[in-house]
């Protein structure tokens, strides 16, 4: 029987999958998607959640690695319920992140 990786190994792998899209993401988009790819498939078999440092840097619909006026806007929204509204340009998906004033 194998050994079961620790959940620590498993989060500092998807980080660095993620390091290496970022790196790539200018050069070679679609290398990038796949790395994200990879990275979400890796957290999902092993049943990782993502840490806080990635969960909102790719689009969960298209897995596209965002970057700021690049690939997705972001606006601030204040009104009842402060929080961030990343649209990815891609694929044109929402998401909402809640924060405090």
């Amino acid at each position: 029987m194998k050994n079961k990786p620790s959940r620590q190994s498993i989060v500092e792998q998807i980080k660095n999958l993620f390091k290496r899209a970022e790196d790539i993401a200018d050069k070679k988009p679609d290398v990038s998607k796949r790395t994200v790819k990879k990275a979400r498939a890796v957290g999902m078999k092993h049943r990782v959640h993502m840490p806080k440092e990635v969960k909102h840097k790719y689009c969960k619909k298209c897995n596209t690695f965002l970057k700021p006026g690049v690939n997705c806007t972001i606006r601030l929204n204040q009104k009842k319920q402060p929080h961030r509204v990343i649209t990815c340009k891609e694929c044109g998906a929402i998401m909402r992140v809640p924060y405090k004033k």
